[in-house]
């Protein structure tokens, strides 16, 4: 994707973010740099901590990315889903009561969550609750819409580190070839002249 602009965030908005995430995730952002990144294609934006796309804003509210969920370990807001749901949330299926094996009770109705899978605890999507937490375990019904999932767009967007430059020379596993080294024959021929330096006219008679 082609960054429409990027910059460092001063320490008043990296300290909102950094609460943000802590009052809705329980989670710690500890990173040395902060960048913001808008792309032309795009409607998000996103927040590189330490050169990953760990942060993005849903409505002008900062909250982890996936990434940035199986980077810094949300203790809150998180909905668990069973193996048989790994495939359809990866995906960016909504997720559905029936393969929910347990939700945050704190959860509210519209609240941004992270969605894990049960064996490893990781990550795999984000989503927006469509009811409590205390009514997502259940027999049906759609209770979490999915806004962003792994492997989607926003999951692994490539931004170049800031100051490279293209890279020049022959192209990545291209050959390296050498100049050829001609013989005394052929230098002279091809200069007009035979091997012993006579033109290619030959001898001129006296």
């Amino acid at each position: 994707m082609e960054v429409k602009s990027r910059h460092h965030l001063r320490s008043d908005e990296i300290t909102a973010i950094r609460e943000a995430v802590a009052d809705h995730l329980g989670a710690d952002i500890d990173g040395d740099t902060f960048e913001s990144v808008e792309f032309v294609d795009a409607d998000y934006e996103l927040v590189l901590v330490d050169g990953d796309p760990a942060v993005f804003y849903v409505d002008d509210e900062p909250f982890l990315t996936v990434r940035g969920a199986n980077d810094f370990d949300p203790e809150t807001g998180v909905v668990t889903v069973d193996a048989g749901a790994i495939s359809f949330v990866s995906d960016g299926a909504d997720v559905m009561r029936p393969g929910i094996v347990e939700a945050d009770p704190e959860i509210c109705e519209a609240d941004l969550v992270v969605v894990a899978e049960e064996t490893h605890g990781k990550a795999l999507a984000v989503g927006r609750a469509r009811v409590d937490g205390d009514e997502m375990i259940g027999d049906g019904g759609k209770v979490v819409e999915s806004i962003h999932h792994v492997g989607d767009d926003l999951y692994g967007p490539r931004v170049s580190p800031r100051g490279s430059r293209p890279r020049r020379g022959r192209p990545k596993g291209a050959r390296r070839t050498r100049p050829t080294r001609l013989g005394r024959c052929e230098v002279l021929c091809g200069a007009g002249r035979d091997s012993k330096g006579q033109s290619r006219g030959g001898r001129r008679r006296r």
